[in-house]
């Protein structure tokens, strides 16, 4: 018999050095039948007492690797505070045990500061817009009620996600978009057209006219995950039917913060998106989303002046 390199484990069995060869290919590629192997053939070239007490070792490495497994898939994911699905491992035994396994994903809104998508995260709204004209429409309609059209800077971003829907339940969506070059996959759509204005389209300078659009409403859309969005489509949030408590209110002069803020309040309401993340096994998770504004000091031309900037922000 040749000579061994020997260790402890636990302080009582003696491994031999082609066993701890075999166990380290266990631990480093977790692999159960990698630890099988092992045990046959162990089994094959020991007497009846040693294989017991081999036995004896090979269950403990097979706990020690699955406890590494364990921390693997702990330390290896990440959730950024998302919920998270239970999943079936199975276990040495053959039975299955229920283990927490993140599903990374996260909600980003473009900034109109710098152009750049951001992770939106519960309790920080998201400014969206400098300037009103650039991203939202808001009027009066002859009947006396308001109405908005409010561009959606809203991409989701993930692993294993196959589609993305959003609902709201005021008002619409309204998608706007150059014939031909539709990424909405399905939709629910609305009872009829909603008046809040539109913004999107497109204009052909050469033959100074409008480029042909489609222009559609939903209350539900799905969008594939791997196209989300696209130069030929503008979804925008819209609604014509708000009623204001104190039309004063809306031409009085020299507002204060809290009178604009309440404008705005009595303008969305309880207006809200929720966002749903289709993934590849079959679960899916959500993600609600309410409008809202912050009255700020802005800089223009050097001057200073008060001004109104949109926000969403995740509940």
């Amino acid at each position: 018999m040749g000579k061994k390199e020997r260790i402890m484990l636990n302080g009582e069995i003696e491994i031999p050095e082609t066993v701890q060869k075999k166990a380290d290919l266990a631990f480093s590629q977790i692999k159960n039948e990698r630890v099988a192997n092992m045990e046959q053939n162990i089994s094959n070239n020991q007497d009846s007492q040693k294989k017991a007490k081999r036995g004896k070792m090979i269950r403990r490495i097979c706990a020690a690797v699955t406890a590494c497994a364990a921390l693997v898939v702990t330390a290896g994911s990440w959730h950024a505070g998302q919920p998270v699905e239970p999943s079936e491992i199975a276990a040495q035994d053959g039975e299955k045990h229920s283990e927490t396994i993140p599903k990374p994903f996260m909600l980003t809104a473009k900034a109109a500061e710098t152009g750049e998508r951001i992770e939106m995260t519960k309790g920080k709204p998201v400014a969206i817009a400098t300037e009103a004209a650039d991203s939202w429409v808001l009027g009066g309609n002859e009947d006396g009620t308001w109405a908005y059209c409010i561009n959606l800077p809203f991409k989701c971003e993930g692993e294993n996600i196959d589609s993305v829907s959003y609902s709201i339940n005021r008002g619409a969506f309204q998608v706007v978009e150059l014939e031909g070059t539709s990424i909405i996959v399905s939709g629910k759509e609305a009872a009829e057209p909603v008046d809040g204005g539109q913004i999107g389209g497109g204009y052909d300078e050469a033959k100074d006219e409008a480029i042909p659009t489609t222009i559609n409403y939903y209350t539900e859309y799905t969008l594939d995950y791997e196209r989300q969005e696209s130069d030929a489509t503008w979804i925008n949030m819209v609604r014509d039917d708000i009623k204001f408590s104190d039309l004063d209110l809306l031409w009085r002069e020299n507002k204060s913060d809290e009178d604009v803020e309440k404008v705005f309040d009595e303008l969305f309401g309880d207006v809200m998106i929720t966002c749903t993340l289709h993934f590849t096994d079959g679960t899916s998770e959500t993600i609600e989303v309410e409008p809202g504004v912050i009255v700020t000091t802005v800089m223009k031309n050097r001057d200073e002046y008060r001004d109104v900037i949109l926000t969403f922000e995740r509940k």
